[in-house]
């Protein structure tokens, strides 16, 4: 029997009108006659939570940090949000307007600790006090992430990367590495299982544990590629798979081989025209599916299914948002649907937006 497409991926330019997947996502459901995809509806979106009165710049998850709170920075405020919406005010300040990066891990002591990374400086976060990590050797952290106990912070405007190694209260001079493909500078440090890919403006390169104390990351052989990271913003850890915006304006997903394209030629298109500092990414999970939600603009946000079906519906489809006006504030799932935020910031941050949405 013939089979109706019923949603395509949105801009194929196939030369007919594109029949555009809307909140929807695909699923393999088995039949009397075979396997068939079956439409799903994507769950909604809700107001949760007003924080500050600034513009969200970054707001960070880990299982089990900071008494299961999020951390949230709204201006240069310093905020936990609890999943029960208790906001609490941290002593410090974050300087700046930009985006920010947030890593989390523990101390010697088993202490909850983040560092956020402004661009022009890394800021601690320990015992309810955000403060200006002086011991970083550069004069400010464009990036920052965590791995195997470690603690790892690329310097603005270059091709090295510093590590804080287990237990370490500061960050020595000498404990650095560079990313030596090519001299062009980190956008971005990001894990994924035992790798950390070194995202340049122009080139990709993957680092892996060395098990030598004295040097404990080497050189990933094999994995070294001639794209970049168009934006920082777009490189989400989603639950084991990475997916970032490439230099060339493609969607890209990687999970430990060689990062491939699940974006069209056309949306490419789309994420070429919109300014590189309003591409902003998140990752939220429901049962059996991650997502990848990447923003373009106040009006236009794309979403892909990793655990999806399909083929061409596997593309990023668009994702119709609740707007909202006036205050800063947050949006959640609603309760009830099985929805999980998860990644690297669970909640998308929007960059200089009037309401300060994340």
């Amino acid at each position: 029997m013939s089979e109706i497409a019923l949603g395509f991926g949105a801009y194929e330019r196939t030369g007919n009108p594109t029949l555009v997947c809307k909140n929807l996502y695909a699923e393999s459901v088995l039949t009397p006659s075979g396997s068939r995809l079956q439409l799903r509806a994507r769950p909604g979106l809700a107001s949760f939570k007003t924080v500050g009165s600034g513009q969200l710049r970054g707001i960070g998850f880990r299982d089990g940090l900071f008494d299961n709170s999020a951390i949230v920075v709204s201006g240069a405020a310093v905020y936990t949000l609890t999943a029960a919406g208790v906001l609490t005010a941290l002593t410090g300040a974050v300087a700046g307007d930009d985006l920010v990066d947030i890593a989390f891990g523990q101390d010697a002591d088993l202490n909850s600790v983040a560092y956020i990374a402004s661009g022009g400086a890394l800021y601690k976060v320990l015992n309810g006090l955000v403060t200006q990590d002086t011991s970083f050797p550069e004069a400010g952290a464009s990036s920052v992430d965590f791995i195997a106990g470690n603690f790892v912070a690329s310097a603005s405007g270059t091709d090295k990367f510093y590590y804080l190694a287990p237990a370490a209260v500061s960050w020595e001079p000498l404990d650095f590495q560079s990313a030596e493909y090519a001299p062009d500078p980190l956008v971005a440090v990001r894990t994924r299982g035992d790798q950390l890919a070194m995202l340049g403006s122009s080139t990709f390169q993957v680092f892996a544990l060395s098990g030598d104390g004295n040097n404990p990351f080497a050189p990933y052989g094999g994995l070294d590629d001639d794209f970049g990271c168009r934006a920082r913003a777009t490189a989400v850890n989603c639950v084991g798979t990475l997916m970032f915006v490439d230099s060339r304006c493609n969607v890209r997903r990687w999970d430990g081989g060689v990062p491939g394209i699940v974006s069209a030629p056309g949306l490419a298109k789309l994420i070429a025209e919109a300014d590189s500092m309003d591409l902003v990414a998140w990752t939220f999970t429901i049962p059996g599916h991650r997502f990848y939600v990447l923003r373009l603009s106040q009006s236009s946000t794309w979403v892909y299914d990793l655990d999806g079906e399909g083929g061409a519906l596997d593309h990023l489809r668009e994702l119709r948002l609740r707007l909202l006006a006036g205050q800063p504030r947050l949006q959640h799932r609603r309760r009830g649907s099985g929805v999980r935020c998860a990644g690297r910031h669970g909640l998308s941050a929007g960059r200089r937006s009037a309401d300060g949405r994340l």
